[in-house]
C-alpha cells in the first residue's frame, strides 16, 4: 500500500529515521521489493541520501533483493558517492557490486560524482572495487570520463 506520493511505510520510516519500524518491515516480508515513489526514490535510495546509515545497512543486509534507484537514474551508490559516505559505499559495494557501472541520465556514474566533489576516499574505493570505471565514457555529457571531471 502506498500513499498518494508512492510513499510505502518503509519510505515513511526512512524519512521519519524509525528504525525499529524499518526493521520491523524488512524482516516481515525480505522478498519483497520495496518500489520508487512518485518522485523515483526506493527506500533503500532515501536511506543513504538522509544519512540513515542504521536503516541503509538494515536493508542491505535484510531484504533479498532491494531496490537502489533514485531520481534521475541516480542510484544508491551515486548518492553514496554525492554524500561522501564511505562507510555506505563499502557496504553498497559488498552486496550490489554491479552498480559500480550504472549510470544516470548524464551518463554518470558515481566515480564521476566522487570526481566532481572532489572525494577522494570514495574515488579509491570505487577504483580498487572497479578500475574499469574510470574510463567510462558520460554518453549524455560529452564523453566526459572522471578524468576529464577531475582536471576541469
Amino acid at each position: 500500500m502506498a500513499s498518494k506520493a508512492g510513499n510505502t511505510a518503509l519510505h515513511e520510516a526512512v524519512r521519519n529515521n524509525f528504525y525499529d519500524i524499518a526493521k520491523l518491515l524488512v524482516q516481515e516480508d525480505p522478498e519483497f521489493r520495496y518500489p520508487h515513489n512518485y518522485a523515483v526514490e526506493t527506500p533503500l535510495y532515501l536511506a543513504v541520501e538522509k544519512g540513515r546509515h542504521n536503516i541503509m545497512v538494515l536493508i542491505l543486509e535484510s531484504c533479498k533483493t532491494p531496490s537502489y534507484l533514485g531520481p534521475g537514474h541516480k542510484t544508491a551508490l551515486h548518492a553514496a558517492s554525492i554524500w561522501n559516505l564511505p562507510e555506505s559505499m563499502k557496504l553498497i559495494l559488498e552486496k550490489l557490486p554491479n552498480l559500480i557501472k550504472n549510470v544516470d541520465k548524464f551518463g554518470w556514474t558515481a566515480l564521476h560524482y566522487a570526481a566532481k566533489f572532489d572525494h577522494q576516499e570514495i574515488a579509491r574505493l570505487l577504483l580498487s572495487a572497479d578500475r574499469s570505471t574510470a574510463y567510462v565514457a558520460a554518453k549524455n555529457d560529452d564523453s566526459k570520463t572522471a578524468l576529464h571531471i577531475t582536471v576541469c
